[in-house]
């Protein structure tokens, strides 16, 4: 019953914490319209007019089916993929500038909006006892109340088919009238004891046992920065602030940059409880996806394929939602992702994809599933700990070696430490002849081990054993082991894009130097280097889109309409685009007796362009990615944005 990611240790100085302003949450349902929560609404509409509205899709509350016996939210009379089922603002937020604000630290805010929410809007209990609701999953009802005061029980169920209120138990709200009644008491005894105290927090005189639940509601179910989506945020800063049609180049340039720092400031520390979005169960292989807008202003969560479902069109009624509580560990082998999961959050993982993988590493599934269970864990640690590590330093070698100085990264390795600016054009040379054997041995031994592995998952799910799912099940696990090895897939991945920039790079400078040749009058001719580095750049382009195509694989199975995998899917297309250009140069007949020194080496033949349908089924991949994300109501002006953003902010 715990939803989110657990937030790290650190605090962050309380004076640096920004209060957001009491929002008024009466949690009424707005009408289940696709439409209504579709991203162009949310976006295009004033904040102000959709704080406070928390917008309800084909969802309802059910008792959970799983070994938890908790509560959750489950699909209510079916649902289309990308279709939005819930759309709220957070019952409490803080902000800071300055360093992650702490989740203890948002349990007085809780409190104080809770007390306010009763206080001062009409007996408005549904935030407590939503507060409640949480707290009884995991801990069992409320205790009594200490006194004998009590409260009738307010009118809080609106007329509408479709309510929050309605997804509450009624136990929960008797609970809440006996514990504001309650809490009354207190505060008027403190007052009556010290008048000093009739203006401090309200939270400071809640029940003591309503503060501890509301800790570990908070702990459990706090959302972060981490959750904020920066291509969304680019598009509202292209939507709110467009610039004039008339602008050049390098004013759009300036222009874009500054909304670029604008929608960054999205991902600026938070951390928000979300009440409704707070019943929604683990899975490691979800059919949700969730995403917040506006500094945590707003949290969305849209239906998404996942397993053996990675083309329903439709979930059916009754089918339980589930988002992953990992974030990118999600993309970790079976013990460790249940080792996360037990220390954050105190539970073993029983979901399918974790049941299947401990079949198949068991045997039960066939000797292939098992060999291939098996290399998912080893190339996992080898992906981690020297591919990944590898391909990074490759990439850092290159951008040295063309004169390019980065920041040093947070978890650049100390091995780096060699790494330095090249002066000298000799220097420069020598670094990025590096860096080119680096990525190719990189992309020779991590590649060469996810094509071998992703053989064995497909031989898995041919002849495997019928035990557990069925074939469906099995075509889940072929999925789910890429999806475990996945660090292995991305280095691969990772050092063909490294070849792919650098070849890229000394073609695009011949293509630049023959336009300065055509522009001084000479005849526009194919020089037998210009037609050789076209034919080097189809290759590299060819291999990184297959390394990619890797790597949608197992996205698609596990984390579909993740920012992972709209980045991934929108390289893809990229990759086969410049496949397709540099072919298409390549194709030319070189003219001879241009090329300075000795005689060239033969070239290698003309690498075919891209099939049309492979081609048509990225451009597919992409849109179906971005729309289970941003919704299936996306205009295709935004969707384009949209795929733009993904690359440019999170690439």
């Amino acid at each position: 019953m715990k939803a989110g990611v657990l937030l790290s240790a650190g605090r962050s100085p309380r004076l640096l914490i920004a209060r957001q302003a009491p929002t008024r949450h009466r949690l009424v349902a707005r009408a289940a319209s696709t439409t209504n929560h579709d991203l162009e609404w949310l976006l295009e509409k004033n904040e102000a007019t959709t704080t406070s509205e928390t917008c309800v899709g084909p969802v309802r509350a059910a008792l959970d089916s799983g070994a938890g016996g908790g509560r959750g939210l489950v699909v209510a009379g079916g649902a289309r993929v990308g279709q939005a089922l819930l759309s709220c603002s957070p019952l409490a937020i803080l902000r800071s500038q300055v360093g992650r604000p702490h989740p203890a630290d948002l349990v007085d805010e809780v409190l104080d909006r809770c007390w306010e929410a009763a206080e001062e809007e009409e007996e408005n209990l549904a935030p407590l006892a939503w507060l409640l609701t949480l707290a009884a999953a995991a801990d069992g009802p409320a205790p009594p109340p200490s006194s004998s005061a009590s409260l009738p029980l307010p009118l809080l169920r609106p007329n509408s088919t479709q309510s929050l209120i309605d997804m509450l138990p009624e136990q929960s709200l008797e609970q809440a009238c006996a514990s504001i009644a309650e809490w009354r008491e207190r505060r008027k005894g403190r007052r009556s004891s010290s008048p000093a105290s009739s203006s401090s927090p309200a939270s400071s005189s809640a029940p003591p046992w309503l503060q501890r639940r509301a800790a570990a509601v908070v702990k459990a179910n706090a959302v972060g920065e981490e959750h904020g989506d920066l291509a969304a945020a680019l598009l509202r800063q292209q939507i709110l602030f467009s610039g004039d049609d008339d602008e050049d180049e390098e004013q759009e340039g300036r222009r874009r940059r500054s909304r670029c720092l604008a929608a960054h400031a999205d991902a600026a520390p938070h951390v928000a409880l979300f009440a409704p979005f707070s019943l929604i169960n683990h899975d490691c292989a979800p059919n949700a996806v969730h995403l917040t807008l506006g500094y945590g202003s707003r949290l969305v969560v849209r239906t998404a394929p996942s397993g053996s479902a990675t083309a329903a069109l439709l979930l059916p009624d009754a089918t339980p939602l589930s988002i992953s509580y990992l974030g990118r560990p999600q993309l970790r082998p079976l013990a460790e992702r249940r080792a996360a999961l037990r220390e954050g959050y105190g539970f073993d993982c029983s979901c399918g994809r974790c049941v299947r993988e401990e079949r198949a590493l068991r045997g039960e599934e066939g000797e292939v599933a098992a060999e291939a269970a098996a290399a998912a864990e080893v190339l996992a640690l080898r992906g981690e700990g020297e591919w990944g590590p590898d391909a990074r330093r490759a990439r850092r070698m290159l951008r040295l070696g063309g004169g390019v100085e980065e920041e040093k990264e947070e978890e650049e390795d100390d091995d780096d430490d060699d790494l330095g600016p090249a002066t000298t054009a000799k220097e420069r040379a020598t670094l990025r002849r590096r860096g080119e054997r680096l990525a190719m041995r990189v992309a020779r031994d991590a590649g060469g081990a996810a094509r071998a592995l992703l053989e064995l998952a497909a031989a898995a799910a041919r002849s495997g054993r019928r035990g557990s799912g069925g074939s469906s099940g099995l075509r889940a696990l072929r999925h789910e082991l890429a999806a475990s090895a996945y660090s292995a897939l991305e280095a691969a991945a990772d050092a063909e894009g490294v070849l792919c920039a650098e070849a890229e790079r000394k073609w695009r400078r011949r293509v630049a130097a023959a336009r300065r040749r055509r522009s001084k009058g000479a005849a526009a001719t194919a020089l037998p280097r210009d037609v050789r580095s076209a034919r080097a750049v189809a290759a590299a382009a060819q291999a990184k889109a297959a390394a990619l195509a890797a790597c949608v694989t197992a996205l698609e199975g596990v984390s579909s309409g993740s920012d992972l995998h709209c980045v991934v899917t929108a390289q893809r297309l990229g990759a086969l685009e410049l496949w397709r250009e540099a072919a298409g140069c390549a194709a030319q007949e070189p003219e001879a007796g241009e090329e300075e020194g000795a005689a060239p080496p033969p070239l290698p033949p003309p690498p075919p362009p891209p099939p049309a349908a492979l081609l048509e089924s990225a451009r597919s991949a992409r849109e179906r990615a971005h729309r289970t994300r941003y919704g299936i109501e996306l205009s295709a002006e935004h969707l384009e944005e949209l795929c733009r953003g993904s690359l440019e902010m999170y690439a």
